[in-house]
């Protein structure tokens, strides 16, 4: 059953959705002193989510949230009164879920524009495998960075690709988007792909030929020798083509994507610890990671100047999952680098 304050807080964090934390502030306020309090007061306590000003509260009393009491004490200080306190803290919870679905798309469609598809052979049969990759432009040189496996038992000329697109298509997804036709891509065949292995990881890297601007920025990430695995666990995402969400059509399949978040953390007893991290992969899934190797594993920088946006910052890349453990297993981002390094040379010849 919806209240009067439920229903003005989600009118008014719908026209003034800059307002959210104040808005929060007052709730924390006037739960402590039962109700009324000073605009100082939620001023002091928006502070801490790092509001530094608001000019007064008068627009939540123009919809309803607020009821000023007209006692000003000394004729400095308004004083408040939030009457439905359970249903503006109600429609605050709804509208923070809301927030944080909105965001988890927008992290998805950042990687799912720089991550590509990998079809190669599996049992003997053409075109059975999935892995995953992602673009990346490293020194002007623009490619597909994979896990080694995903690749290293499939003639190069029986590679296919799936090329990222722009945005992925969800049902009641909170973004508000023009409505799109879900388009069928066929994949893709490179002509004389040129495939660098790893001599000591199991990473790989498809050469491609140069791309146009636009596409170039949009659809291959920016690595140099700056990035660095931070050094605390944080939330990274991880996006791929799984096996277990292939569809299959008659004797060909449908690759579909999956896109989840998990916990870093430390390489597990038996790895690398300096050259790998393990990320969480959710628990009660069934999802089979298979396919999710080549996999990017991104995190989102923090908000910088109150204004957040989707960016996505590369940290690793996956190359196995342990089952036992239920983590995804990859290499830091400092490997990476070092991988690309080792094949400067190669790469600078064949730009000349």
């Amino acid at each position: 059953m919806t209240t009067a304050g439920y229903t003005a807080t989600k009118r008014f964090l719908g026209d003034f959705p800059g307002w959210f934390e104040t808005v929060r502030a007052c709730v924390s306020v006037a739960a402590r002193t039962k109700g009324e309090f000073a605009g100082a007061w939620a001023l002091d306590e928006a502070r801490k989510s790092g509001i530094e000003w608001f000019p007064n509260l008068r627009p939540l009393v123009g919809y309803g949230i607020l009821r000023r009491t007209d006692v000003t004490r000394g004729g400095r200080r308004a004083y408040y009164l939030m009457e439905d306190i359970a249903g503006v803290t109600s429609a605050l919870a709804e509208v923070a879920r809301e927030i944080n679905d909105a965001a988890t798309e927008a992290i998805g469609n950042s990687m799912y524009r720089l991550t590509f598809g990998i079809i190669g052979d599996a049992r003997g049969a053409e075109g059975r495998g999935l892995g995953t990759g992602i673009g990346v432009r490293w020194k002007e040189t623009y490619l597909i960075l994979t896990a080694a496996h995903v690749v290293q038992e499939t003639t190069y000329e029986r590679l296919y690709f799936l090329l990222p697109s722009d945005t992925l298509v969800r049902r009641a997804s909170p973004i508000p988007a023009k409505q799109a036709e879900v388009q069928l891509r066929r994949r893709f065949l490179l002509e004389n792909p040129q495939v660098l292995l790893s001599d000591d990881f199991d990473l790989a890297a498809v050469i491609l030929e140069t791309q146009p601007e636009e596409s170039g920025k949009y659809h291959f990430y920016e690595l140099d020798e700056a990035h660095v695995t931070p050094p605390t666990p944080m939330q990274a995402g991880f996006l791929g083509y799984p096996g277990a969400t292939a569809l299959p059509i008659g004797q060909n399949f449908m690759a579909t994507v999956y896109y989840d978040f998990g916990q870093t953390g430390d390489a597990p007893p038996g790895y690398d610890h300096q050259s790998q991290m393990s990320v969480s992969y959710p628990a009660g899934q069934d999802i089979d990671p298979k396919g999710l190797s080549g996999s990017g594993l991104w995190f989102s920088p923090p908000v910088r100047n109150r204004i957040w946006v989707p960016d996505v910052k590369l940290v690793g890349l996956v190359t196995k999952c342990d089952r036992d453990l239920q983590v995804l297993i990859g290499y830091k981002v400092e490997r990476l680098i070092e991988f690309l390094k080792s094949k400067n040379q190669w790469m600078q010849n064949k730009s000349a």
